[in-house]
């Protein structure tokens, strides 16, 4: 029957979305980190009472067009003594889309805010550093997600619409007496960071050439076209299929089924 091809490309149009929704794309920032301990690091104290960090869209590359949903993200341990801890973060997590970039970022705060700010986490959640490693980059750890830990769905970020700036405010790691957190880092050309330190009501922190090494895992969207190509596929498909059906109940004249007249 001609409905078996179209049936089959329209499922494979169907699968290529679907494939295209569920398929996670790690990127690692920034560009050439992978593989490479840093040169610096931050601390949590360093991050404590508030810490903004932008990355340019050009690291997102590898995101398909449209961009893609930020379920989680890593930070990496230093290569400084500590990790195998096990801790509690308790902090608040946003991102936004932002025009600022490593030689416009402001020391403060509200400034370099995008329009589309949005909370990715704000409850408690426990976090841990993979042991650390006698040699060469540390592992990636602690992560923060969203993926049944959070009522919050998570941050649709598109490169094409400006550079990805995260927001983290009281960020506390428990039980401050005995866990301690570092962060490998690298320095890069202008400012890519801002952080305060001291808790009071001031708005501005203190600009730094330090980047956090950061690993995002994007739950990539499928295309519109894609979508709507699938669509217009599966309703031939039922077009096609009901064609056939009514074909099939008429009956040609002079069948069993007819009475001649007399």
């Amino acid at each position: 029957m001609k409905s078996k091809p179209l049936a089959a490309l329209v499922i494979s149009f169907i699968l290529a979305s679907y494939n295209q929704l569920s398929a996670a794309v790690g990127v690692f920032t920034p560009p050439g980190s992978k593989t490479v301990e840093g040169d610096t690091s931050y601390n949590q104290r360093e991050m404590r009472y508030r810490y903004q960090q932008v990355f340019d869209s050009s690291y997102f590359s590898d995101l398909p067009a449209g961009g893609g949903l930020i379920g989680t993200f890593y930070l990496r341990g230093d290569d400084l003594p500590g990790g195998g801890q096990i801790a509690l973060f308790r902090g608040l997590i946003s991102f936004s889309t932002t025009l600022r970039d490593q030689t416009s970022l402001s020391p403060i705060f509200e400034s370099n805010i995008g329009s589309d700010n949005a909370v990715f986490r704000s409850t408690e959640t426990g976090i841990s550093q993979p042991p650390r490693n006698s040699s060469g980059p540390q592992g990636y750890g602690p992560g923060f997600g969203t993926d049944g830990q959070s009522a919050e769905p998570g941050f649709f970020y598109d490169p094409a619409k400006g550079n990805l700036l995260m927001d983290i405010q009281g960020f506390d790691i428990l039980p401050r007496e005995s866990a301690f957190f570092y962060f490998d880092a690298v320095t890069l050309p202008g400012s890519s960071s801002v952080h305060f330190r001291v808790p009071d009501d001031t708005v501005e922190g203190t600009l730094s050439s330090k980047a956090l090494v950061v690993l995002f895992v994007f739950k990539p969207v499928p295309e519109p076209s894609v979508i709507a190509l699938a669509g217009l596929g599966l309703a031939a498909l039922c077009w096609t299929k009901r064609r056939c059906f009514a074909k099939g109940n008429e009956r040609p004249e002079g069948s069993a089924g007819d009475k001649d007249e007399g």
